[in-house]
């Protein structure tokens, strides 16, 4: 087993500290408008100021994380529109529901989950690679969306062409702390004690819900326990995702693949089965649903004559049918006959263009009529 704890504690240096402030600069900097968006966590502190400080900020996650007392502050959440809404869009996305709650954490709390994330990553990866790597596409290096939607129009072309489209109800916000705290003892090994200790703290950090924070008032801050769920959005969010998620893919690969003879492939918590004949599909489905209710997880259900409620249903399709029929996952289209960006997803990418282009234009004549519209 690796020493996970003696890999972090060697990178807990000013030096590296400084070196991942840094790639987190290039890592949001906008070319556009020529500035740095790393937006400031619940402490107020943004990426100039945290420069201004680099030396006392670095020694600081050194010295408590060796001591092994370092604390997350909590995390601020915000609401951010999902395809086809921009982000200036925000009110409209609302109103149809179409929101997703990310996490957002201070600077010092980035970092260290960084630096924390490098040797657990890579640890994860051999695990992974060595038992599922043709099956996990979502949060790894080398294993992008394209790649993995890919791989399934290739399935299609071979004729695996009825398919169970699965989707774990609310996943980041429902995941069971005892179950992960389980699976990450089995998956990085008991002897690894800081690290554990500081992947617990993380997915117990607190949290702040949407509109429970001003900066300028923080008395009116409302700070809750988080006791289900972990922070989506932040550096270790999808490898404890994936690391949960870890029995649930060698269960679909070692015990139902080999005996029903159909194709996985998941990205986080959505995944597809594929099958050439749909004889067992609803009989897997069951199965699948069995499993995840042992690991306190809900499968959207399939939808029926029963419960057609105008919830959110798990999907089978049949691409035969080659009209209208397409598999949408990971914002594409897929077919036996193309491959494409979702609709949504480019009306999303033509606003943002739009937008930059309108405030382009604004500040250079001063007019607030927009030159360019959709």
């Amino acid at each position: 087993m690796c020493d996970l704890d003696k890999n972090f504690l060697s990178l807990l240096t000013p030096e590296n500290v400084k070196i991942e402030f840094d790639d987190l600069k290039r890592a949001k900097y906008d070319v556009v408008k020529n500035k740095i968006k790393i937006g400031p966590g619940c402490d107020g502190v943004g990426h100039a100021k945290f420069e201004e400080y680099i030396d006392r900020n670095s020694q600081d996650i050194c010295n408590f994380g060796r001591k092994g007392n370092y604390r997350f502050k909590p995390f601020m959440e915000i609401e951010t529109p999902k395809p086809p809404f921009g982000k200036h869009e925000l009110e409209k996305a609302k109103k149809e529901k179409k929101i997703r709650i990310l996490s957002i954490s201070t600077i010092r709390d980035t970092i260290f989950q960084k630096l924390l994330c490098n040797p657990v990553y890579k640890h994860a990866e051999y695990m992974f690679e060595n038992n599922i790597d043709e099956n996990s596409y979502g949060y790894r290096e080398g294993k992008s969306s394209k790649g993995a939607v890919k791989k399934i129009r290739k399935y299609i072309e071979n004729g695996y062409v009825h398919v169970l489209d699965g989707d774990i109800e609310k996943f980041f916000d429902k995941i069971d702390h005892a179950l992960l705290e389980q699976k990450m003892s089995d998956f990085f090994g008991k002897e690894n004690k800081i690290v554990q200790k500081y992947l617990r703290k993380f997915m117990k950090v607190d949290r702040i819900p949407v509109g429970g924070f001003d900066i300028y008032k923080n008395d009116k801050t409302q700070v809750e326990k988080r006791t289900i769920g972990i922070p989506q959005g932040g550096v270790l969010s999808g490898l404890l995702a994936n690391v949960f998620l870890f029995q649930f893919d060698l269960f679909v690969i070692q015990d139902l693949m080999p005996k029903y003879g159909f194709k996985y492939l998941r990205y986080a918590d959505d995944f597809v089965l594929m099958f050439k004949e749909a004889q067992h599909l609803v009989e897997v489905f069951g199965l699948l649903e069995g499993y995840l209710a042992n690991e306190k997880l809900t499968l959207h259900p399939l939808p029926n004559e029963q419960n057609k409620d105008g919830r959110k249903h798990s999907k089978q399709l049949d691409l035969r049918i080659t009209g209208k029929k397409t598999l949408d996952f990971l914002g594409f289209e897929i077919s036996p006959k193309f491959l494409q960006v979702k609709d949504d997803n480019l009306k999303k990418f033509k606003k943002k263009i739009v937008k930059i282009l309108n405030d382009s234009y604004d500040k250079r004549t001063k007019d607030s009529q927009p030159l360019f519209l959709l």
